[in-house]
């Protein structure tokens, strides 16, 4: 796991995902990693998707492939899971 890492594109888009959590390995055997981000807030609201799904396109510049999802840890110690590519959620156990 990576915390504050810094994602770009060559646009004028950046930020600072909370974390970068390993999520297996490509078909070529790099790391794939998938964005975590933490959030005081008690529900996820529509700009932290926003937020995240942009995180993901980033990171998928770089390792070449979509997160399968992103993460929003909130207050109480709750994790969401994402889906960039909809607007589905899920709660982790």
């Amino acid at each position: 796991m990576m915390s504050s890492t810094r994602l770009s594109w060559n646009r004028p888009f950046r930020g600072y995902a909370d974390f970068l959590k390993r999520d297996g390995a490509g078909d070529g055997g790099q790391p794939l990693y998938e964005v975590w981000d933490t959030k005081l807030a008690r529900k996820t609201k529509p700009y932290y998707l926003v937020q995240l799904c942009c995180y993901a396109e980033m990171l998928a510049s770089i390792q070449g492939v979509l997160p399968p999802k992103v993460r929003v840890l909130s207050a109480p110690a709750t994790c969401r899971n994402m889906l960039p590519a909809t607007s589905s959620t899920t709660t982790a156990s």
